[in-house]
């Protein structure tokens, strides 16, 4: 790399027939570690290093709340990481892992750099995989961590110095290495996609809209996730800062006084007030979220879709899935699988309308919209009334903006739509362990479920973190999607 030698490992191929070895490079420094004086404040450049760096070392997760991570295991199916690995938390996180199956410069494969989601307050590099992606296909997969929760997006204020959205300059940071280093590794510059899901999708909608992080990247693809989702920006953080800052005893009203006290708080100190806080506001992921900075984020994206000039000129592929809210965010819904009341749906649909002037009239009317097509006898009615409005007020209809927006640009677009049931969700026969808890029966494709298939855990030769057995379907499944992804990314 252009800041010293790496020293990498082969890991291996995968199941698929005639499946490439791979290489992969891990805990690559992008940047300067954001601690002491540099935490809140934007990536600087990494350091130059003499000798060969330990490509092989696992990479550290961001600074989070590891229980969250814990509660939510229990949902989803991903390679296996040793817990030592999984508990590694740190601010110094700026790091990034690079899977090949060429090391010649001259390979020019397409490259594709992954945002993981996680609500933008957690999330790792290290949940993620190229390996088997990479023994398939000829592109170069990189991986990068970014700073979360009060980490990534604490705001002491648009017209401070401290506006926020680190966590977003830390992914362009990521996009300026991969330009200048990416070519050592097989990779092509020129013809970069980025893709995330979930949060990580919503960046890369935040990614096509920004200014800053135009000409960094050539295609884009999101996955459940769009600038355009409810709740992801906001113009002004200070009601929860407050909280925030009381939990911690600051009372410094000047950002200056305010920043360097935070800056000498230990990060396990900073992330108990930012939980403490967010309990208060009823957010368990805590609401420090993408700020209304004037730079990266100009404005409210949904005000930024609508001007032909803002969004990047690139090919765009976005879509979501069936059933976004029937399984890992259900929880959401009190009593969804044995059957939530009208109340509850109408309260939590309240909740999500705060910031709107609507009325309860309004969530009413949607509701009985929703509920038309269910029989009066059907006990799970409100459930999947709620889970069906959810995932079009959080997923669909987001996900329709952005493409729309796009589309009127002028640039090209492709939307799709994820159906694909995952076996273990329903059948005990493919899900063979206690800790993976089974879906309702009318969840099909949940949220995350495409993971699986973008990942192609079907044909990996890893240990999963759940003992499960996939299908001869799910196989074709991976082969299929992953080859959408790779023409994608290869010809747009």
């Amino acid at each position: 790399t252009a800041k010293g030698s790496v020293r990498g490992e082969v890991v291996g191929s995968s199941k698929f027939t005639n499946s490439k070895q791979v290489y992969k490079f891990s805990s690559i420094p992008f940047a300067k570690p954001p601690v002491g004086e540099l935490r809140f404040e934007r990536p600087q450049d990494a350091e130059t290093w003499s000798g060969v760096l330990d490509g092989t070392r696992p990479i550290p997760s961001p600074f989070q709340d590891i229980k969250v991570v814990e509660m939510l295991s229990k949902y989803i199916v991903i390679e296996d990481i040793p817990s030592k690995d999984l508990h590694a938390i740190s601010e110094d996180c700026l790091y990034l892992n690079v899977y090949t199956n060429n090391l010649n410069p001259s390979a020019n494969m397409p490259v594709l750099v992954w945002f993981f989601g996680g609500g933008l307050a957690m999330g790792s590099a290290i949940g993620y995989s190229g390996q088997t992606i990479c023994s398939m296909h000829d592109v170069v997969v990189v991986i990068p961590n970014y700073r979360v929760n009060v980490f990534g997006f604490f705001t002491a204020g648009k017209d401070t110095k401290w506006k926020g959205n680190m966590g977003f300059f830390d992914q362009h940071k990521a996009l300026e290495w991969t330009k200048e280093n990416i070519k050592s590794f097989g990779g092509n510059p020129d013809n970069v996609t980025i893709f995330g899901q979930s949060a990580g999708a919503a960046s890369v909608g935040i990614h096509m809209l920004s200014p800053v992080s135009r000409g960094y990247f050539h295609r884009a693809i999101t996955h459940s996730g769009t600038a355009t989702m409810p709740g992801l920006c906001k113009s002004d953080q200070g009601e929860f800062r407050k909280l925030f800052l009381e939990a911690l005893n600051i009372t410094e009203k000047d950002s200056d006084e305010m920043v360097a006290k935070l800056k000498k708080k230990p990060a396990h100190k900073l992330m108990e007030a930012y939980t403490e806080a967010s309990k208060k506001v009823g957010m368990p992921l805590g609401p420090f979220r993408a700020s209304i900075d004037g730079e990266f984020v100009p404005e409210y994206p949904s005000q930024l879709i609508r001007h032909s000039t803002t969004s990047a000129p690139v090919p765009f592929m976005t879509g979501c899935n069936n059933t976004e809210e029937f399984g890992i965010l259900s929880p959401m819904i009190a009593e969804f699988e044995s059957g939530a009341s009208e109340e509850t749906v109408l309260g939590l649909l309240q909740w999500m309308l705060m910031d709107k002037p609507y009325t309860t009239e309004v969530a009413k009317f949607m509701m009985d919209t929703y509920a038309k097509k269910y029989s009066v006898d059907d006990k799970l009615k409100w459930s999947k009334v709620g889970g069906e409005l959810m995932a079009d007020m959080l997923f669909v209809v987001p996900t329709i903006l952005q493409a729309k927006g796009h589309a009127d640009s002028g640039h090209p677009c492709y939307v799709y739509y994820m159906t694909q049931t995952p076996a273990h969700s329903h059948s005990k026969e493919h899900n063979l362990s206690d800790s993976l808890v089974m879906k309702a029966d009318f969840c099909e494709c949940d949220h995350g479920d495409d993971i699986i298939f973008t990942w192609g855990f079907p044909y990996s030769s890893a240990k999963m973190s759940a003992e499960v057995k996939f299908t001869k379907d799910e196989q074709k499944m991976t082969e299929q999607w992953m080859k959408y992804i790779v023409n994608f990314a290869t010809t747009g």
